[in-house]
């Protein structure tokens, strides 16, 4: 609820049948009298005759119509009042309809605390009997699948780490072996060539340093071999043994190309078994993942449904907790702010306020009268009434002759009257009409 709903619901409860009826039959605070009763509330005369329920009604409908209630404005306060004739009689009243609803609403919160107890005791209990089940469940499944020493989520964790780095192991091996694979093609084609001008030593990574050393050496007893050649003979032992030096040289060149091949080889088979290994070594640890996933989910579920239980429990428990406390609380949230007080002046009949109120609307009635009848008249009295009824402009206005009779004589007595009094009143109006149709044609020519 709003708090503007919750506070007119309030003061709907306040000024119901009901709780009157409970008033009237509560004794007054600090008395032994009921209401129903007092004979300032049900004068003797009224009460002759009457039963114990009959008084009931009279006074409950003597006090429904009397009690007034509104909220205090800006206020959670409410404001009770009764109207009565005995000042006395309405203060006790007043006080006794105030302590009712005290104990009325201390009374519904109480009985809907029990209530509440009463139906949320049993869901407690199935709550904590579905908590029990689902502590059960997970633990008979990790019991099942030996994950008490050993939590289902360090292995798969464990597990994806290594399958993070076979991964990336194989990433790095593919690389190298490309890498090499590379090297070895180039060497192929290197050991085409001749080895003096080939590029096989510089693709080696060992090979480089001796393959140079045997160049040098080639180089020079080639050179050597060259003067001999210019100076002996090619049947002379020294032409031979320079020859024969230079082929050696030039096999041991070859041979160290191969070895270099070889190397090459190696490098290259080396890297493919390290790539296929970690390949290997990757797939079994994604089949151990894919393996994990199955158990983890079911796992994850029990988890869940366990989170799912132990919240309900938590829900139910706190509830049931707080409806206890609340039956068990003997303050409402309804108290008395001031007791009411002995009126010293009549509230009612207001009698300056009304004579106020009548001379008010007696004035604006008056006014709203004369004002209508104005509206209403339609009778012509003046020129400016003519002139607005016609549409045109008054030339003038001719006197009535009221005294003269009504007969044929004197009718034409009345036609001649201007002519015989010339002036006279009617006389000057009927020379001034004639001027102002002569000035009202001036620009037109005379017959």
């Amino acid at each position: 609820w709003s708090s503007q709903e919750y506070y007119n619901t309030q003061l709907q409860v306040i000024g119901s049948y009901d709780l009157a009826r409970i008033t009237v039959t509560e004794p007054f605070p600090g008395t032994n009298l009921r209401p129903f009763m007092d004979p300032r509330l049900i004068p003797p005369q009224t009460s002759t005759g009457l039963d114990e329920a009959q008084r009931i009604e009279v006074a409950t409908a003597i006090l429904d119509g009397a009690i007034g209630a509104r909220l205090v404005p800006e206020t959670r306060i409410f404001e009770i009042s009764v109207m009565h004739s005995d000042p006395e009689l309405a203060r006790d009243l007043a006080n006794a309809h105030a302590k009712t609803y005290e104990v009325h609403n201390l009374s519904l919160r109480q009985g809907s605390s029990e209530d509440a107890t009463d139906f949320l005791a049993p869901k407690r209990d199935e709550a904590a009997k579905k908590l029990a089940e689902a502590e059960e469940a997970l633990l008979a499944y990790r019991q099942e699948h030996q994950l008490i020493t050993r939590p289902l989520k360090s292995q798969l964790d464990q597990t994806q780490a290594d399958l993070a780095r076979y991964s990336a192991a194989v990433s790095e091996a593919r690389i190298k072996r490309n890498r090499v694979g590379v090297i070895r093609q180039r060497a192929r084609n290197a050991m085409k060539t001749d080895v003096l001008k080939s590029p096989i030593f510089g693709l080696s990574e060992n090979g480089s340093a001796a393959a140079r050393r045997l160049k040098d050496q080639y180089e020079l007893e080639k050179q050597k071999f060259k003067e001999i050649a210019k100076e002996l003979d090619y049947k002379h032992p020294d032409h031979k043994r320079a020859k024969e030096r230079v082929d050696e040289l030039y096999a041991l060149l070859k041979d160290e190309a191969e070895l270099s091949m070889s190397e090459i080889e190696e490098s290259y088979r080396i890297a493919d078994e390290t790539m296929r290994k970690n390949q290997a070594d990757a797939e079994r640890a994604k089949a151990a993942a894919v393996a994990l996933e199955k158990p983890q989910a079911e796992v994850t579920r029990l988890e869940r449904a366990l989170a799912t239980a132990q919240n309900d429990y938590d829900k139910v428990r706190g509830r049931h907790r707080d409806s206890e406390l609340s039956r068990e609380n003997p303050v409402g949230n309804v108290r008395s702010h001031e007791v009411a007080r002995t009126p010293t002046f009549h509230v009612f009949p207001r009698f300056r306020l009304n004579v106020a109120i009548a001379f008010s609307i007696s004035l604006m009635l008056g006014l709203g009268l004369a004002f209508l009848l104005e509206f209403l008249d339609r009778t012509i009295k003046s020129a400016e009434d003519v002139e607005a009824a016609a549409k045109v402009p008054l030339l003038g206005m001719i006197p009535g002759l009221i005294d003269v009779p009504l007969n044929e004589e004197a009718l034409q007595e009345r036609d001649l009257f201007v002519y015989r009094n010339p002036k006279s009143r009617a006389a000057e109006c009927t020379r001034s009409i004639r001027t102002n149709i002569l000035f009202s044609g001036a620009d037109k020519k005379l017959n």
